[in-house]
């Protein structure tokens, strides 16, 4: 019967203890390395969600400006054939009264 590699080895208790605390220690360092990375990732994409949002803000801004100077000129557009309109029917109305 051979021996196992673990009676080879002389025990050691204070070597063992300090080897869990310092693997305890590596894996809670680590576990902090990820939520930190979590957290950094999260931050990101929130600002890009920011930027994104404001850009969407700016150009519906710039898109309701331009729309409002456009219905002003169409509206302009608009009473100017009205008047034309209105000033046609007024003189067909005084010819036919001129008429009768």
């Amino acid at each position: 019967m051979q021996p196992s590699a673990t009676a080879s080895i002389p025990p050691n208790a204070d070597m063992d203890l300090q080897t869990v605390q310092s693997m305890d220690w590596l894996f809670k360092k680590e576990r902090f390395y990820l939520l930190v990375q979590f957290w950094q990732q999260r931050a990101t994409l929130a600002e890009k969600e920011v930027t994104t949002l404001k850009e969407q803000i700016a150009n519906n801004t710039t898109n309701n400006c331009e729309n409002k100077e456009g219905s002003n000129m169409d509206r302009q557009t608009f009473e100017n054939e009205i008047a034309a309109k209105d000033k046609e029917a007024f003189e067909i109305i005084k010819e036919k009264a001129g008429d009768e």
